[in-house]
């Protein structure tokens, strides 16, 4: 449960064959289409590197949010645009590998309409309860929401995604114990989960670093083979007992 953040061209077309094709790219702004509302990781994380691309290439990027059917609608825009390496989409696997399968006509193939140009980011989901949760291990959460069948939520930031999947897993280790509750992007994941309209998710850290430095979130566990230097004393889901349970968004 890998999650891909990456740049894709419209058409069959990668960054090397555009230049070659038009010697004068890029010539003017290039658009690039994040399928998710406003605010979400994947742009924080894009906003952060455009800058020094921008330079580079002496154009710069103009970023639309494209929201709606878990990234088909915002990704099917890119498939419909013109070849020509001036619309770009940043695309994680949800968007890339997941939605053809939940939709039967969606209309098209990203592996197929979409050609990968640049891996931007790889992060480790973590599991992440609210504040009021008592358990202080993902072991004791498992078994808190066991025992506590349909009396816990956990969110994700669209169904399809890592988080989603990761979600669905720990249910059902537990008994199919907990509600899932799909949201548009991970800031109004994360707002449910200060509420407490949902007490899990098993973001990145971008979405949630402010919250977990307020002490408003906790993380429990880390899902990689190694602990994070951003968060050293939280043990790994090897560690934790949950070997099972490693992935990240990439």
């Amino acid at each position: 449960m890998r999650h891909i953040l990456a740049l894709l061209a419209a058409g069959l077309l990668t960054l090397q064959p555009v230049i070659g094709l038009a010697q004068d790219w890029p010539s003017k702004p290039i658009r690039v289409v994040i399928p998710f509302a406003a605010g979400s990781v994947s742009e924080a994380i894009f906003r952060t590197i455009s800058p020094g691309v921008e330079t580079n290439l002496g154009q710069r990027f103009v970023v639309e949010s494209k929201p709606g059917a878990d990234g088909a609608i915002g990704t099917g825009e890119v498939v419909r645009a013109a070849p020509d390496g001036y619309t770009l989409l940043l695309a994680p696997t949800a968007v890339y590998a997941v939605t053809p399968h939940m939709f039967k006509n969606l209309g098209f193939d990203p592996l197929t309409a979409l050609e990968p140009i640049s891996l931007l980011a790889d992060a480790p989901l973590l599991a992440v309860i609210g504040a009021n949760v008592p358990a202080k291990s993902l072991k004791e959460l498992a078994e808190y929401v066991s025992a506590r069948p349909s009396k816990f939520n956990y969110g994700s930031p669209g169904s399809g995604s890592p988080a989603h999947l990761t979600g669905a897993a720990f249910s059902q280790q537990t008994g199919n114990s907990m509600v899932y509750v799909p949201y548009k992007g991970t800031p109004p994941m994360v707002q449910a989960l200060l509420a407490g309209d949902i007490q899990v998710a098993f973001p990145t850290l971008t979405g949630i670093i402010g919250p977990v430095k307020a002490g408003k979130l906790r993380v429990l566990a880390v899902m990689a083979r190694a602990r994070m230097a951003e968060l050293p004393d939280v043990p790994t889901t090897l560690e934790a007992g949950f070997p099972q349970l490693v992935g990240g968004n990439w």
